[in-house]
C-alpha cells in the first residue's frame, strides 16, 4: 500500500535553511560538546545510532530487510541509492569545501574561520594536501548516509516512517555530541541526502530506471523471491506513491 507523500525536496530545502541559521550557534554547541560529556545511557543510545549511519551498518539493515521481506528485493537498490548516494556524493564536497572538524579547531576567531578561506593558508594547504580527516568535517558523510537510508526505508515501509527519522536524527546527534561535526555540518548533509533522495524517488530519470527494475522483477513472479514451500504474496496492482 502506498504510504504518504514524502516530499523530499522540501525537506532538502527546510535542512538548507536551517544550516545556514545553524552558522550562529555552531561554535557555542561545538564548545559545550567539548567541555561537557554525556553519561550514562544516553551517551550509549547515541553511540550504537552511528550504526544506521555507517556503510556497515547500512549494509547489514539492508540485508536484514531483504531476508525478512522477499517481496521487497527489488526496492531495496533504490533504498541503497538513496544511503549511499547521498553518503558518496557529501565524500565529494568533503574535499571540495575544507572545514576543520570541532575537536581539532583552535582558533578564536568566527564560524567562518573554521572554512578553508578562514585559516591560515599554509596550514590549510597543508592539511589539505595531505588529505587530512581533520579538514573535512563539511558536510558530515554519515548524516547524509542516515537520512538517505530513513527517506529510502520510509519510502519503502511507510508505517516505520517516524522511527526512521528519529534514528537519522540520533545519527546526526552523535556526530555533534562526539565533536566531529557542526550542527551546520549534518544539516547540510541532511538537505543533500533530501535531493538524492528526491532524485531516487521520483518518476523520471534516475527514479524512472529504478521503476522499471522493480516492474521487469515483479514480472518474473514473486514466487522466485521466497522462499521454497511459503506461499507466495499477491502483487499489488497499486503502484507506490513516488512523490518527490
Amino acid at each position: 500500500m502506498a504510504g504518504p507523500p514524502l516530499h523530499p525536496y522540501r525537506w532538502a530545502t527546510l535542512f538548507a535553511v536551517a544550516a545556514v541559521a545553524a552558522l550562529a550557534v555552531d561554535l557555542p554547541l561545538a564548545r559545550s560538546a567539548l567541555s561537557q560529556s554525556i553519561a550514562g545511557d544516553v551517551r550509549r543510545v547515541l553511540d550504537i545510532s552511528e550504526v544506521f549511519a555507517h556503510g556497515c551498518g547500512v549494509l547489514l539493515i539492508l540485508v536484514t530487510a531483504a531476508v525478512l521481506d522477499p517481496a521487497g528485493r527489488p526496492q531495496l537498490a533504490r533504498v541503497s541509492a538513496c544511503a549511499f548516494g547521498a553518503g558518496g556524493l557529501v565524500q565529494v564536497i568533503k574535499h571540495v569545501v575544507p572545514r576543520v572538524r570541532p575537536y581539532a579547531f583552535q582558533s578564536p576567531g568566527d564560524v567562518f574561520s573554521t572554512f578553508g578561506f578562514g585559516w591560515d593558508a599554509s596550514a590549510a594547504q597543508t592539511a589539505a594536501a595531505a588529505g587530512s580527516p581533520a579538514v573535512q568535517s563539511f558536510p558530515s558523510g554519515h548524516t547524509a548516509t542516515a537520512v538517505g537510508l530513513a527517506f529510502g526505508l520510509a519510502w519503502l515501509y511507510p508505517r516505520g516512517r517516524w522511527l526512521f527519522a528519529l534514528f537519522a536524527a540520533l545519527a546526526a546527534a552523535q556526530r555533534v555530541q562526539s565533536s566531529a561535526h557542526f550542527l551546520s555540518d549534518t544539516l547540510a548533509a541532511a538537505a543533500i541526502a533530501g535531493l538524492v533522495a528526491g532524485i531516487c524517488l521520483s518518476e523520471r530519470g534516475i527514479g524512472a530506471w529504478f521503476t522499471r527494475f522493480e516492474q521487469s522483477r515483479a514480472r518474473r513472479g514473486p514466487a522466485s523471491q521466497t522462499d521454497p514451500g511459503v506461499a507466495a504474496p499477491p502483487v499489488s496492482s497499486s503502484p507506490r506513491r513516488y512523490v518527490a
